[in-house]
């Protein structure tokens, strides 16, 4: 009898993990903390009093626009060197006329960049590789949006309090 209930007891456990696994696929959209991010850095424009429209999809490299800014939201992992990679793909590129402002989040910094600051290939793209350090002046630099309201800020609202580990 307590083999027979072992037996059941191993199966059951099978076919949980079998569903755990299969609900496991349908559960988070790709590229979790691009997405996570998307959606924080949204409310946040909100929480700022900004207009906002975030884009639900398509393949435009405009995820969300703030005071009628066309915004790319990107979250990076520096890699050992410092750098970041900037582009969408391997075989695709950023054109400066593909949006407006880089929300780029990388070491617990948001950096919002103007398309005209980031650097330029000599065949018009966006440069593939950048180094976060050189736009330390872009660091919660909201104004590159536009006007807003001022009072979020003054409340202390930290960018790595509101985002934890893509979550």
């Amino acid at each position: 009898m307590l083999k027979k209930l072992m037996d059941e007891l191993i199966g059951l456990g099978a076919q949980m993990q079998e569903l755990l696994l299969e609900a496991s696929k349908h559960t988070d959209p790709p590229h979790r903390k691009g997405y996570q991010f998307q959606k924080w850095f949204a409310q946040e424009c909100r929480n700022r009093g900004m207009r906002v429209r975030r884009k639900k999809t398509g393949s435009s490299h405009v995820d969300v626009i703030a005071n009628g800014k066309r915004v790319q939201c990107k979250h990076f992992t520096t890699l050992q060197s410092g750098l970041v990679y900037v582009q969408p793909g391997r075989s695709s590129y950023y054109s400066p006329k593909d949006f407006d402002v880089l929300a780029m989040r990388c070491d617990a910094a948001l950096y919002l960049i103007p398309i005209e600051a980031l650097p330029i290939t000599k065949k018009g793209h966006i440069a593939k590789q950048t180094n976060p350090k050189q736009f330390t002046q872009f660091v919660d630099a909201w104004h590159v949006l536009g006007e807003y309201k001022h009072e979020v800020e003054e409340q202390g609202v930290l960018f790595s309090k509101e985002v934890t580990n893509g979550r």
